[in-house]
């Protein structure tokens, strides 16, 4: 009878340490553009506790994003979107449910990059294939795609 009473004794124990414990909660809002106030879609939203990550997600089309499952009192959010700016928040002592953040504009980044030009050139084999990268005069000297490919079949391998 005293173990049943000692198990009994745990147990209601445990019913009331968990809530404490282990309170998770889900933080929303919306990512916009700081100049035009344009949603943002496509950007990442990390939220981050002292020692790990905690939980990452992708605001949609509209820039609205949910992040849940957040059991640490004290959480600091990183939004990156491409072009702009990273911002951090710190989320701390959070007692409800879900937690609206609301709007969380975004600054441009005035450090882009206008365009990117990205060139190869040379061969690649993988496996019985080849891939070819002809060179720039190599493609000027072409008359059409066809007398290319007969001028590039002579510098390949075997």
């Amino acid at each position: 009878m005293k173990n049943f009473s000692f198990y009994k004794l745990i147990f209601i124990l445990s019913l009331c340490l968990i809530p404490q414990i282990s309170h998770a909660y889900t933080v929303l809002g919306t990512i916009v553009d700081r100049l035009n106030n344009e949603p943002l879609s496509g950007a990442i939203i990390t939220a981050y506790s002292a020692d790990s990550v905690l939980s990452v997600c992708t605001a949609n089309a509209k820039g609205y994003f949910i992040t849940s499952d957040l059991g640490q009192d004290s959480v600091a959010l990183v939004i990156h979107s491409m072009g702009y700016v990273d911002e951090t928040i710190r989320i701390g002592g959070n007692n409800l449910e879900t937690l609206p953040i609301g709007y969380i504009a975004l600054l441009q980044d005035k450090n882009m990059l206008n365009e990117v030009v990205v060139s190869a050139e040379g061969t690649i084999q993988k496996g019985d294939k080849y891939i070819v990268f002809p060179k720039k005069d190599e493609i000027d000297r072409s008359a059409s795609s066809i007398d290319l490919l007969s001028k590039l079949q002579g510098s390949l391998p075997g």
